[in-house]
C-alpha cells in the first residue's frame, strides 16, 4: 500500500510540476511577440514592435532621423537627458514633463546599407501606443 501511494503522489507532483511549466510557458512566450504595424503617411512604413522597443526603416538619413526625433520629443515637452549622436548614427534619452509621471523613451538610429536609417524607440516602462505615437511625430516631421 504504501508503494501505490508514493507512485501517486509521484505522479500527482510530476502532473503539478508539469501544469505549472505549461503555464508559465504560455504567460512569458505572449510577451515576446511581434506586433507589425503599418504607419506613416503613404502606409510605406511597417514598425514592428517586440519586447518593449518598436521598430522601423526609414528612407532617411540618421541625421535627418535623429533631428527629427529630437524636435518631436522637445514639442511633447520632454526633457532630453542625454543626446549622443554623430552624422551617421546616433541615440537620445529622454524623460518627460513631470518626472515621476509618465515614461522615458529612448531612441536610437543606425544607418542601413541603402542610404536609409534603422530606427528603434524603447519606451520604459513599455508603452507600445507611446513608442507608435512618438514614431507618427517623427514621421509627420520628415513628411512621411
Amino acid at each position: 500500500m504504501p508503494l501505490s501511494l508514493s507512485r501517486n503522489g509521484l505522479f500527482r507532483g510530476v502532473g503539478f510540476a508539469a501544469l505549472g511549466l505549461a503555464i508559465g510557458t504560455a504567460t512569458f512566450s505572449t510577451g515576446c511577440e511581434t506586433y507589425s504595424k503599418v504607419q506613416g503617411k503613404a502606409g510605406e512604413i511597417i514598425a514592428n514592435y517586440k519586447a518593449g522597443t518598436l521598430h522601423a526603416t526609414l528612407n532617411a538619413t540618421p541625421a535627418a532621423v535623429l533631428a527629427a526625433s529630437e524636435q518631436t520629443l522637445r514639442d511633447r515637452g520632454y526633457s532630453i537627458e542625454q543626446n549622443a549622436t554623430t552624422e551617421e548614427q546616433g541615440g537620445i534619452f529622454a524623460r518627460p514633463p513631470a518626472y515621476n509621471l509618465g515614461r522615458t523613451i529612448r531612441i536610437d538610429v543606425s544607418p542601413t546599407t541603402s542610404d536609409g536609417s534603422n530606427l528603434a524607440i524603447t519606451t520604459n516602462p513599455w508603452d507600445e501606443s507611446l513608442a507608435r505615437i512618438t514614431l507618427d511625430g517623427i514621421l509627420q516631421r520628415m513628411g512621411m
